[in-house]
């Protein structure tokens, strides 16, 4: 198992239109109090409602773990971008308030509340 140092924790959108905008949002504070949790390591934080998922940024492409926060409105967008990072080799996390049973390979690792 490799050492982990580098994590990126990303809030997606929402695919369901309306619920997240730039103008009324949930601001993803959860994903500061994760990083300020884990002192030691080098994290880059995401919100893609105002930064968007640039899978070829730089700190993406060197994670060593991507989290996901995920409310249920925005776990579509979640599978896909989980998919994607799997592919490229950086296992997911994700971190809910309940277990989604109908996709039990949500995430290598999932985090409940």
């Amino acid at each position: 198992m490799r050492k982990i140092n580098k994590i990126v924790l990303i809030s997606p959108t929402s695919t369901r239109p309306g619920f997240i905008s730039k103008s009324f949002r949930f601001p993803p504070l959860n994903l500061v109090l994760l990083a300020a949790l884990a002192p030691g390591y080098s994290y880059k934080i995401i919100d893609e409602n105002i930064d968007g998922v640039d899978l070829e940024l730089e700190e993406i492409k060197e994670a060593d773990l991507i989290g996901l926060t995920v409310m249920t409105a925005q776990t579509p967008r979640a599978y896909e971008l989980a998919d994607r990072f799997r592919r490229m080799g950086c296992p997911p996390f994700f971190h809910a308030k309940q277990e989604d049973k109908s996709r039990p390979h949500l995430g290598d690792n999932i985090g409940l509340l």
